[in-house]
């Protein structure tokens, strides 16, 4: 029985190679429209708004990184968690347990979620358009604030 269950845990596999592949796509993704962007820019410098559309553009892009960054530690974190606990990451993205796992995914999307807001705020929308997305954006900020404030200590690194 125990070596169904250790067999079990290559299926993180799958997670893993999800979570890696859609952040290397995302990357590709990212760095393209960068390029795109700036042939762009480069065509047209003296634009109307070309500093507001980079602007945008370049806090899109972080936004994405940031998103990318994510799936890339889950898929990292999960590899670390149940196939190889040796794996070394870095120091920010260190995996000891499942809940620092969900720690640094956490920290990553309230960034994440900040960096889409600031773009709402700059991309100059409607009043009620900001304050509705902000609202919003705060109170899901707050509640995983809280829930990380709630937890409990961590946990020491756990012996395979």
């Amino acid at each position: 029985m125990t070596t169904i269950f250790g067999l079990v845990r290559f299926f993180a596999l799958l997670g893993v190679f999800s979570s890696v592949l859609m952040a290397v796509v995302l990357y590709l993704a990212v760095a393209v429209r960068a390029v795109v962007t700036l042939v762009g820019f480069a065509r047209d410098p003296l634009a109307p708004d070309v500093t507001k559309r980079l602007l945008l553009e370049g806090i899109e892009q972080a936004d994405a990184l940031l998103v990318a960054t994510a799936l890339l530690v889950v898929g990292l974190g999960l590899y670390a968690l149940f196939i190889d606990g040796a794996t070394k990451l870095p120091a920010g993205f260190e995996v000891r347990s499942f809940s620092s796992l969900k720690d640094t995914l956490i920290a990553l999307v309230i960034a994440a979620l900040g960096v889409f807001f600031f773009s709402v705020v700059v991309g100059g929308g409607d009043g009620r358009d900001v304050l509705a997305t902000g609202g919003a954006t705060a109170a899901v900020i707050l509640a995983l604030a809280a829930y990380l404030a709630a937890r409990p200590p961590k946990e020491p690194p756990r012996d395979r």
